[in-house]
């Protein structure tokens, strides 16, 4: 019986592959076929192992995904509107190829995924979190830390559309007097300086300056006007300089927000 069934497997293995592989496939039946438990079943009694199932699995997997438009090693639906899911954690805890466990931000981080504050590039499993974080994303992330209801207000800003993906997150944060723009422009794209983190932080959070010594710093006179917003995420935590300068016009690194929005949550 057993000669009689692996060349009917084969034959099986041998269509699945083909409508996987076809332009004209479905891809949903696709998935179907390639999960089969039917088929897992049958294989198990033929001796000799003739195929090497898990490895199969994996390529008519990716396969699949491919047909899907998903990262090799994805294994589950997505979200259903188009977007895969990430994929499973590594061993080592990280959802980020670019955020091990030794980085220095990496609890923060993982902290602000876990509570769905971030989401970082899941096309290629990336936080990015060298690269400058901009208005827009910073206003989202601010958005989703403290819950607050999306405006359904219509853009008030000539840079800001309302197809954008951030329009409702940036009309929020500036009805909630977060952020503000420049004349008529939000400047969404434009990197976060640090000076505006300070700002948006102080505004978000209520911090207010404290009666502890501050010493300040060396490149944010008192005649600055973010120095009393400097000093208040600096007292309470949230934000600090290095070797007594803060830097308030560099911009502000994506991991950096993630660090001082965690801080600030707590």
């Amino acid at each position: 019986m057993k000669k009689g069934i692996i060349p009917f497997l084969l034959l099986l293995l041998f269509t699945v592959v083909t409508g996987c592989s076809s332009k004209e496939a479905d891809a949903g039946e696709a998935l179907e076929a390639a999960g089969v438990e039917w088929t897992e079943d049958e294989l198990s009694k033929v001796d000799g192992q003739v195929f090497d199932l898990d490895a199969r699995t994996k390529e008519l997997q990716n396969e699949v995904n491919a047909l899907l438009g998903k990262p090799p090693g994805t294994t589950d639906p997505g979200d259903g509107n188009g977007q895969p899911e990430p994929s499973v954690p590594p061993a080592s805890g990280s959802v980020f190829l670019d955020v091990k466990p030794d980085y220095w931000a990496f609890t923060e981080i993982m902290k602000m995924y876990d509570q769905k504050i971030i989401s970082g590039y899941t096309d290629i499993q990336k936080f990015l979190p060298e690269n400058s974080i901009t208005r827009a994303q910073a206003a989202s992330m601010l958005v989703k830390a403290l819950k607050l209801p999306l405006s359904d207000t219509p853009s008030s800003f000539s840079d800001v559309k309302n197809g954008d993906w951030s329009r409702r997150a940036i009309m929020t944060v500036v009805e909630k007097g977060y952020f503000k723009g420049s004349g008529n422009k939000f400047m969404p794209n434009d990197p976060m300086k640090r000076k505006h983190m300070a700002v948006v932080l102080q505004r978000s959070f209520e911090l207010e300056p404290t009666s502890d010594p501050y010493e300040g710093y060396k490149d944010v006179p008192k005649s600055d006007d973010g120095y009393l917003y400097i000093q208040a995420v600096s007292q309470h935590g949230v934000a600090k300089g290095s070797e007594g300068y803060f830097k308030p016009y560099e911009p502000t690194k994506r991991s950096q927000f993630s660090v001082f929005l965690y801080r600030a949550l707590k």
